[in-house]
């Protein structure tokens, strides 16, 4: 004997099949369209926090930030042979290209421009080493000593507050005094074999200094026989007459003068 079965899967699921075939292509749109921006709004929600990346990141465009921070090393530009001392490590920078700093260029060790060996800087505490030329178009200033192993040329002036050295001499110079006064000895004559001495007014000259002095003109027989500075401010010249017999008569003269301290 045949029996018939009839299962009811009861009228909740027909009206849900029944609701469905009732959405319009309109309510497709809007519903897709809500997801779009609800996913936009929650990637905003989360871009605008901290973001850790845990891999390496590659972009052959341009990179834009308000701020940049590593604790490694940062690496600009194509690989180069790296220089000595670079370990990829401790906050390092390495520019393959031109780099141009709009503000300050700060370093509280050392800065080193060119390739050469440094053997006369201890790299440290600020030392500066420059392989080829230097220029300066304002002022260069130090509080230490300057040094050169080659020619160093002045175009303009070059003053100095302290002392000079030269060569292997242990005897500094303080200053040098140039200048021209006028002699006048004592007496109107020179007795024959005897000398005579006159002041000359130098005001740039103190007692003790090393003088130079060189008459514009002399008469015949006398002789400049020494010159020293025992008073400040004046140099004491003495000239000797050569002649076996004869009196000269002497004339104010300009006498050149240099003095060393």
């Amino acid at each position: 004997m045949a029996v018939a079965f009839y299962v009811n899967h009861g009228t909740a699921a027909k009206e849900d099949k029944n609701y469905m075939k009732n959405f319009s292509k309109s309510d497709y749109f809007l519903i897709a369209f809500s997801s779009v921006i609800a996913s936009v709004f929650l990637v905003m929600l989360v871009a605008s926090g901290a973001t850790t990346i845990g891999t390496n990141i590659s972009t052959a465009g341009t990179a834009s930030s308000t701020s940049a921070t590593t604790t490694a090393y940062l690496y600009v530009g194509y690989d180069i042979t790296e220089p000595d001392g670079w370990d990829f490590a401790g906050g390092d920078l390495i520019v393959s290209g031109a780099a141009y700093f709009a503000a300050k260029a700060t370093s509280t060790t050392a800065f080193a421009v060119g390739a050469g060996t440094i053997d006369s800087l201890d790299m440290a505490g600020g030392d500066l080493y420059v392989q080829d030329d230097v220029e300066v178009d304002g002022w260069a200033s130090t509080t230490s000593a300057l040094n050169t192993q080659g020619t160093l040329h002045v175009g303009g002036n070059a003053g100095v507050d302290g002392t000079f050295t030269f060569g292997t001499s242990t005897t500094p110079v303080h200053k040098f005094s140039f200048g021209v006064c006028s002699v006048a000895f004592t007496g109107s004559s020179v007795a024959s074999s005897a000398t005579t001495t006159a002041d000359c007014t130098a005001t740039d000259v103190i007692a003790g200094d090393r003088v130079f002095m060189t008459p514009t003109s002399l008469e015949k027989w006398l002789v400049f026989n020494s010159a020293s500075s025992t008073v400040d401010g004046t140099i004491q010249v003495q000239v000797f007459n050569s002649s076996s017999t004869a009196a000269v008569t002497t004339v104010a003269n300009n006498w050149y003068w240099m003095a060393v301290r």
